[in-house]
């Protein structure tokens, strides 16, 4: 018998991170038997327009998700670089670090900045303020060349359209906010483009 989650709760929260875990498994398993069976229960004239609006959903996703990864790898390999020219120890591994938090908008930068900071005290502040340099260098070609340039490029839209987009969406909704910007703005793009100027309200009002 599991004991009572109100003197338990912390076996409350493992039991349901568990839960959580085994059904994020199941419904990954089977996303494709979900999607199917979430079609056939649309009305039969909604199906194929609405299965074409996911894919073409899917495909500003995986546009932004690919963009990302090179921009995360990028940025990694400027820290890395950075920081091994300085002569921080662990260089390449704070580089891993910094490219795997840049995901995070804004709090992946301050996160990914106070190990190297740490460790660069020990070589004197002069490698402080260098190590400081490095990150800042890599925090500014993140933001004005290789987000907006790959991004656009992953997402078919325009550099500053992507920049207004999450700084627009981290106002609103924060973190989360951010990091759907790019791939809602590249959505509504393809709404736009595809649907709205080649509908028949648009040529003939």
């Amino acid at each position: 018998e599991i004991p009572s989650s109100r003197y338990h709760p912390g076996l409350r929260r493992i039991f349901q991170l568990l839960m959580s875990v085994v059904i994020s498994a199941y419904l990954l398993y089977d996303f494709p038997r979900f999607g199917r069976s979430l079609k056939g229960a649309l009305p039969l004239p909604y199906q194929d327009p609405l299965h074409e609006l996911a894919r073409r959903f899917d495909q500003a996703v995986g546009g932004y998700i690919r963009g990302q990864l090179i921009v995360a790898a990028l940025v990694g390999l400027v820290v890395g670089a950075g920081l091994a020219i300085v002569g921080v120890p662990m260089a390449w591994g704070l580089g891993f670090l910094a490219g795997l938090f840049n995901f995070i908008p804004f709090v992946g930068v301050i996160i990914s900045s106070i190990p190297a900071l740490l460790l660069a005290t020990s070589l004197g502040w002069i490698n402080v303020l260098l190590t400081l340099g490095v990150l800042v260098l890599a925090n500014q070609l993140e933001a004005h060349l290789f987000g907006p340039l790959i991004l656009a490029r992953a997402t078919a839209i325009h550099p500053l359209t992507a920049i207004i987009s999450i700084l627009l969406g981290a106002s609103l909704f924060g973190i989360l906010g951010a990091l759907a910007a790019v791939p809602t703005a590249a959505f509504l793009k393809m709404i736009y483009t595809d649907y709205y100027l080649e509908s028949r309200f648009h040529r003939e009002g």
